[in-house]
């Protein structure tokens, strides 16, 4: 063990025995306190390094432009069908604790309707957005109840257009380069769970 290893060879190490790290790495998947202090990937991986961790660059990566209809995956937008039209309320009800927040997508397979608690945690306002963490726990009605709704689901899970995978390709290889300059490992990412 007398060598230092980058932060890439001890993140191998330790994934793949016998391999011997240097040191125990220490890599976070959610920091998302100093994540909303930064102002892109790249500058949130610095700010990781500089506080002696072992960071790992995502892919895909999400463009700073694109406003995301879900907060947990990365890269490639989700894209609606054209014809898909988009309904949002809110509701008060004297027998619910906290106002209920609905969402309607009206589709040519039908209309799928998401309703979610707005608790004191909630993170967006009175918006309930397509994908995130946040909806499974506090949702009296899920967008997706049964085989029934599928039918309206493939119009809300459009194939990304050739600009999407374009700046995909482009944002994968800068991120790459930002790596190897850095002697990160790259991941493929992590994205959606709850609610998919």
């Amino acid at each position: 063990m007398g060598r230092r290893l980058s932060s890439r060879d001890r993140m191998r190490q330790a994934m793949n025995p016998p391999g011997e790290a240097d040191r125990v790495p220490c890599c976070f998947m959610i920091f998302s306190a100093l994540k909303a202090q930064c102002e892109d990937q790249f500058e949130f991986i610095e700010r990781q390094l500089e506080l002696g961790l072992d960071a790992a660059v995502e892919l895909p990566t999400s463009r700073s432009d694109v406003q995301l209809e879900h907060a947990d995956l990365h890269g490639l937008p989700v894209r609606f069908d054209p014809r898909v039209t988009i309904r949002e309320w809110r509701e008060e009800r004297t027998e619910e604790r906290y106002p209920l927040l609905g969402k309607a997508y009206d589709t040519p397979g039908g209309t799928l309707t998401a309703v979610v608690r707005k608790t004191e945690d909630w993170p967006h306002g009175d918006h309930v957005p397509f994908l995130d963490d946040f909806l499974v726990p506090r949702s009296p009605k899920s967008l997706i109840a049964g085989p029934e709704d599928l039918k309206g689901l493939r119009y809300l899970l459009m194939p990304p257009s050739s600009e999407d995978i374009r700046m995909f390709r482009e944002g994968a290889r800068e991120a790459k380069a930002f790596a190897d300059r850095h002697g990160l490992l790259v991941t493929g990412g992590w994205g959606i769970g709850f609610e998919a």
